[in-house]
């Protein structure tokens, strides 16, 4: 009798997983809070060893959810929720967008002078002369983005940047950053970028929208076309830090003074957002904290002179040092099984 009362049971719960109810939800449910947990010890760990706060966002592509939020450190300072911090390079995505949307090839060279002086700021490379732009977006050209800028429009540029929540100057100099994000924002552009240039809402878990839809990005060619060029970023460029098995594309950022350092990206169905900052929320000392013209000329100078700083490494916040890592870290949380976490 037990047995007969045995496979009732188990019937009955088969049932219940083939109509997609209690089973599966179940196990999803179970598989977003190991995640979540993995996440935010990742996380807890990484401002814990930084002694700076540290904050990650991950997003459902197909349906725009916040799936997980994490953070740790000074709250105030953490680009969640409302607060913004500075776009360093993750500008020039939307640039690199508008650009795209406006004609420029992505096969195209640009003729790439050392600095463009700027009301601003004076912005140089140490890569300059005939640049193609797959390279100018992999090692994140200051004076290459300008001349895009300059090529799609700064208005269109920010008028790109709008359709996700970012409020950019339309100015020459908004390659550089200078304007502040929001982590929800950034993964709305992402998103977008990800859905052929479609926006969608940012949901929070209670529903509510952080970043609204509003249509169209650009078309599908020029997202595809992004995408394809960020990926450059993850394979050669600044963001190696965060290639994997999953082919992610995505896009560092390090503010002035290095207060600041991002990256964010696109992992298979998901895009994540990492946010990292100082440890003292000041600037870093030396010529790279310069905030004038002068200065930003006097550091590039001195690296032709060979006075540049050591070459990046984990004490240095940089976008393609933990903050890549950390993205890294998180992808592989989805891509590996339960037993293996």
């Amino acid at each position: 009798m037990r047995r007969v009362a045995a496979r009732a049971a188990a019937v009955s719960l088969l049932s219940l997983c083939v109509l997609g109810s209690a089973c599966g939800t179940e196990q999803a449910s179970d598989r977003e809070a190991q995640h979540s947990a993995s996440i935010d010890a990742i996380v807890r760990s990484a401002s814990d060893t930084h002694g700076g706060p540290v904050a990650v966002l991950v997003v459902d592509n197909s349906t725009g959810e916040i799936t997980a939020e994490a953070a740790a450190g000074d709250a105030a300072r953490i680009p969640l929720d409302g607060r913004a911090r500075p776009a360093a390079s993750l500008a020039k995505v939307a640039v690199l967008a508008a650009a795209l949307e406006a004609g420029v090839a992505p096969s195209e060279v640009l003729s790439v002078p050392q600095c463009i002086p700027l009301p601003e700021r004076t912005a140089c490379t140490t890569n300059p002369g005939e640049v193609g732009l797959v390279i100018a977006v992999a090692y994140s050209n200051d004076p290459a983005f300008i001349i895009l800028t300059e090529r799609a429009g700064p208005g269109a540029v920010a008028a790109v940047a709008s359709r996700v929540g970012m409020a950019l100057e339309p100015s020459r100099a908004l390659p550089l950053g200078l304007d502040t994000v929001g982590m929800e924002s950034v993964a709305a552009l992402f998103a977008a970028l990800a859905n052929d240039g479609e926006t969608l809402a940012i949901t929070r878990s209670d529903g509510s929208e952080a970043v609204a839809a509003a249509g169209r990005l650009v078309s599908a060619e020029a997202a595809d076309a992004t995408r394809k060029l960020l990926r450059a970023v993850v394979t050669i460029g600044t963001g190696v830090a965060a290639d994997g098995d999953d082919r992610p594309y995505g896009k560092t950022g390090t503010a002035e003074g290095r207060t600041d350092a991002w990256f964010a990206g696109v992992s298979g169905e998901r895009t994540i957002v990492v946010w990292v900052g100082a440890a003292d929320s000041e600037a870093a000392g030396g010529a790279a904290a310069e905030p004038t013209p002068e200065g930003a000329l006097a550091d590039y100078e001195a690296w032709l002179e060979g006075e540049s700083p050591p070459e990046p490494d984990e004490s240095r916040l940089i976008g393609g040092g933990l903050p890549a890592q950390l993205f890294r870290q998180v992808a592989d949380i989805f891509a590996a099984p339960a037993e293996d976490r």
